[in-house]
């Protein structure tokens, strides 16, 4: 699974870019820049994975099965 914004938003249960950029600590329009469907940034991507751990599998996971 890739951190894209849209998955990021359905894992998280927010339904609005405001309120990703809040959750991440940003202003209030800055996830709107993002692409639905790009991976968010690096920096919030490691900052998710260290507030929820259990993700690192799904995300990693993900990705070995990928390269098998």
């Amino acid at each position: 699974m890739k951190l894209t914004k849209r998955n990021v938003k359905k894992l998280l249960g927010i339904d609005s870019d405001a309120a990703l950029s809040r959750h991440f600590g940003l202003t209030r329009g800055a996830a709107f820049f993002w692409g639905d469907d790009s991976e968010i940034p690096e920096t919030h991507q490691m900052a998710l994975l260290k507030e929820r751990p259990v993700l690192a599998s799904k995300v990693f996971g993900a990705a070995q099965n990928k390269a098998s």
